[in-house]
């Protein structure tokens, strides 16, 4: 199925492993109702052949009564987009705070925390982003060295943003002479601004 309308080559990335399992049972079953195969619809498994097409209506109708009832897939909808650098779609699909986190594993809420302040400041909003990236539990054992440099990053970012340079960089350089590779190049590269 197509995950994102707008470009579904980026909905693939971003959902590698629902494309992997969906998107083959999704053509044979498209296959077989254009053909009015019966026999091999039904000899899909009925949770298979469901969330195939939940999922689709989801992605392609958010105004839909599966998002208005459960608000985590607009979260999902939202890291999917960050992925993807689509920030705009991000910052309208992720909720306004990141209270919902708080029933996920630190290992799941961190690197969805941090798309949701990267969204953020991509937007301008910087007090925004340091709100969510205060809420992160720093002493958490989820809480990778590839993690650490994002959130120095970001927060280095806010400051930028908020015109206190001197506290940004503070925060850059560590990370620019850190070992994560996406985050050495961007922290380098503010430093150059």
């Amino acid at each position: 199925p197509r995950l994102n309308p707008e470009s579904p080559a980026r909905g693939r990335r971003a959902f590698p492993r629902f494309s992997g399992v969906f998107e083959p049972c999704s053509r044979s079953l498209q296959r077989a109702k254009n053909l009015g195969d019966e026999k091999k619809i039904s000899g899909y498994p009925a949770g298979l052949r469901k969330s195939s097409d939940v999922l689709n209506h989801a992605f392609q109708n958010r105004s839909g009564s599966l998002v208005q009832q459960h608000p985590e897939v607009n979260l999902w909808i939202g890291y999917a987009a960050a992925a993807t650098e689509q920030w705009r779609k991000a910052d309208r699909s992720f909720p306004k705070s990141n209270r919902l986190l708080l029933q996920y594993p630190d290992n799941i809420a961190i690197p969805l925390t941090i798309y949701m302040a990267e969204s953020a400041l991509h937007l301008g909003q910087p007090a925004t982003a340091k709100k969510m990236l205060d809420i992160i539990n720093m002493g958490s054992e989820a809480l990778d060295p590839q993690y650490r440099a994002a959130i120095d990053y970001l927060r280095g970012e806010a400051f930028s943003q908020e015109g206190k340079p001197a506290l940004a960089i503070t925060l850059w350089e560590p990370v620019a002479k850190g070992l994560d590779r996406l985050y050495h190049t961007k922290a380098s590269l503010a430093l150059t601004r």
